[in-house]
C-alpha cells in the first residue's frame, strides 16, 4: 500500500509539474488565466511543485507559478512561501523569487529587512536584467512588467539596475533605457538618459532629442544632456520612416475624463495607441493594439468631422458604439505636451505603454508641429 501511495504522488506530481511547464508557453490571455484557475483547484499538491522550482532562471515557467499562486487559497501558498523567504539555507534566487510571488500576485506585505538578509542581491537583480534583455525579443511585454516592478521598488534600485546596464551596453537595452528615461524620478531618468549617450546608436540619439524636446522640466535636462553628446560625437539621425498618424477624441466626462486614440499607419501595419487622459491628473492609462484591422478606425467620411467605433464585436451596437471626434496631428501633440507635465507635476508616472511608443509618435509627428484646439462639434 505504502510503495503504490508513494507511485501515486509520484505521478501527481510529475502530471503538474508538467502542467505548469505547458502554462508558462501559454501565450492567449484568457486561455492562460482558465488553465492556472485549473491548476490552482489542485490546491496543496501544488506546493511542493512551486517549491521546487522557485530557483528557476526562466521568468515564464516564474510568471505561470505566480499566476497558479494568485488563485490559490492565501493559507495553502502564502505561508511556505514565508518560510521559504525566511530561511537562510535557501539560495537568495530562491527567497527573492518567493518575495517576487509574495508581494505581485499575492499582494502581501514583506517587511524590508528580509531584502537585508540577502547574501547577494545585487547578483539576484543582474540575473533578473538578463532574463529581461535574452527574452524581450520573444516576450516584448517582459520589459513593461519589468519597469513596473521597478517603479514600487526604492531609486535605489532603479540605480543599481541601471549601473548593472552600464557594464553590458547594446542594442538590446535601448527599450528598457527609453522606459526609464521617462521616469518621474529625475536620479533614474538622468542615468538612463546618460546611457542611452553612452549607446552610440542612431535610435537612441533620436530618443533623446525627442525627449528633450517634450519633456518638462526639470526631466528634460538630462535628455538634452544626454542628445548634445551625441551630436558633438556624429552619432547621425536614423532615416525617417514612411508613416502617418491620425489622432482621435472622445468627449469628456462630467471628471473631464476622456479617451484619446493615436493610430500609426505603415503599409498595411497599424498600430493604435489608447489612453484615457484627464486634464488635472494627466496620462492614466494606455494601451496598445497590434495589426489593428482597416474596419476598426475607418477613414473619416466626407463632410463628418464625428466617427462611431465599435468597441467589440459582437456586442448590442445601441451599449457598445463609442463617438470619437478625428483632430489635427498638431492639436493632439499640444494636448499630449500638457498632460505629460501634469504627470509630472502630480508625481504621477506616466504609463508604460505611452512610454514605449512616445518616442516614435513625436518623432514622426515633428512636422505638424502644435496648433490650437479645433472648434467642438
Amino acid at each position: 500500500m505504502a510503495k503504490g501511495r508513494v507511485i501515486h504522488i509520484f505521478q501527481e506530481r510529475r502530471e503538474l509539474e508538467l502542467a505548469l511547464k505547458d502554462l508558462s508557453q501559454i501565450r492567449n490571455a484568457l486561455e492562460r488565466e482558465t488553465k492556472a484557475r485549473e491548476l490552482a483547484a489542485r490546491g496543496e499538491a501544488l506546493v511542493p511543485i512551486i517549491l521546487r522550482h522557485l530557483d528557476t532562471t526562466d521568468p515564464l515557467l516564474r510568471g505561470a507559478m505566480g499566476l497558479v499562486a494568485m488563485y490559490m487559497p492565501r493559507d495553502v501558498i502564502a505561508p511556505p512561501l514565508r518560510e521559504v523567504v525566511a530561511n537562510p539555507q535557501r539560495s537568495d534566487q530562491e527567497r527573492m523569487a518567493a518575495l517576487m510571488l509574495l508581494e505581485r500576485f499575492l499582494d502581501e506585505p514583506v517587511e524590508e529587512s528580509l531584502y537585508a538578509e540577502l547574501r547577494n542581491p545585487n547578483a539576484v537583480l543582474e540575473q533578473s536584467l538578463r532574463e529581461v534583455l535574452d527574452h524581450q525579443e520573444q516576450l516584448p511585454d517582459i520589459v513593461l512588467d519589468y519597469v513596473n516592478q521597478l517603479q514600487e521598488e526604492p531609486v535605489d534600485v532603479a540605480l543599481t539596475v541601471l549601473e548593472i546596464m552600464a557594464r553590458h551596453l547594446d542594442d538590446r537595452s535601448l527599450p528598457l533605457l527609453t522606459l526609464l528615461a521617462q521616469d518621474i524620478r529625475y536620479a533614474v531618468a538622468e542615468e538612463a538618459c546618460h546611457l542611452l549617450s553612452q549607446t552610440r546608436l542612431p535610435q537612441a540619439r533620436a530618443i533623446l532629442e525627442t525627449l528633450a524636446a517634450t519633456l518638462p522640466p526639470p526631466a528634460r535636462s538630462a535628455a538634452e544632456r544626454g542628445a548634445r553628446k551625441m551630436r558633438m560625437r556624429g552619432v547621425p539621425l536614423p532615416a525617417p520612416a514612411p508613416v502617418s498618424w491620425r489622432a482621435l477624441t472622445t468627449a469628456p466626462d462630467m471628471h473631464g475624463t476622456h479617451a484619446i486614440w493615436l493610430l500609426r499607419e505603415e503599409g498595411d501595419d497599424r498600430t493604435l495607441v489608447g489612453m484615457l487622459v484627464n486634464m488635472e491628473v494627466g496620462i492614466q492609462f494606455a494601451f496598445v493594439l497590434e495589426n489593428v484591422s482597416p474596419d476598426l478606425v475607418p477613414p473619416l467620411p466626407e463632410g463628418h468631422g464625428i466617427l462611431p467605433i465599435v468597441m467589440e464585436e459582437g456586442a448590442s451596437t445601441e451599449d457598445n458604439m463609442a463617438w470619437f471626434l478625428e483632430i489635427p496631428i498638431g492639436h493632439a501633440r499640444r494636448w499630449l505636451r500638457r498632460l505629460t507635465a501634469q504627470n509630472y507635476d502630480n508625481d504621477y508616472q506616466l504609463p508604460v505603454m505611452y512610454r514605449q511608443h512616445a518616442p516614435r509618435f513625436w518623432q514622426e509627428t515633428a512636422t505638424h508641429g502644435e496648433v490650437p484646439a479645433p472648434d467642438l462639434p
